[in-house]
């Protein structure tokens, strides 16, 4: 039921309602890997973390020496910021982002958002007074629930080369 809160100013009554939106919450057993807590929560573990990217990637890591969940990268103050689910960097300064993707876009969208993602951590990692052969290397990973593009395929990879 909507509570409804009254203020009277001195020329009129205003009456303002403010509905409260019931959300059912879940049970940590109802929680899934989709679930953003349960999620940055697992990618905050370093041990499970590397396991997890290990497993997706199919490479060997070692130790990772910074994770750091919700990081926020925004340039200018107009510009468009973007939210990291998870931020990693290894011993090696090979550099992960690895996002969970609920929300389904379009494959334009889609390859846009990814190409945005990029540009943004590269500007972040490559410092004034540096060659562009010392970007770092980058993995960027979204797990998807549901297919991106038409294909039957379950993992894409992309790589830049010239």
């Amino acid at each position: 039921m909507p509570k409804a809160i009254k203020k009277e100013t001195e020329n009129q009554k205003l009456s303002v309602t403010i509905t409260e939106k019931t959300r059912k919450r879940k049970t940590l057993e109802e929680l899934t890997i989709q679930d953003d807590y349960l999620f940055k929560r697992i990618m905050s573990e370093k041990d499970i973390c590397i396991k997890f990217v290990q497993i997706i990637l199919g490479i060997d890591i070692k130790d990772i020496v910074y994770i750091k969940t919700e990081e926020v990268l925004k340039e200018l103050y107009d510009s468009k910021g973007i939210r990291l689910d998870a931020y990693l960097k290894d011993e090696d300064g090979i550099v992960y982002n690895i996002e969970m993707q609920v929300t389904s876009l379009e494959e334009e969208e889609f390859a846009k958002r990814f190409r945005y993602y990029e540009a943004m951590i590269d500007s972040y990692l490559l410092k004034v007074g540096h060659d562009y052969k010392d970007l770092n290397k980058l993995f960027i990973v979204f797990i998807c629930p549901f297919r991106i593009f038409k294909s039957e395929r379950t993992i894409y990879t992309f790589k830049n080369f010239c």
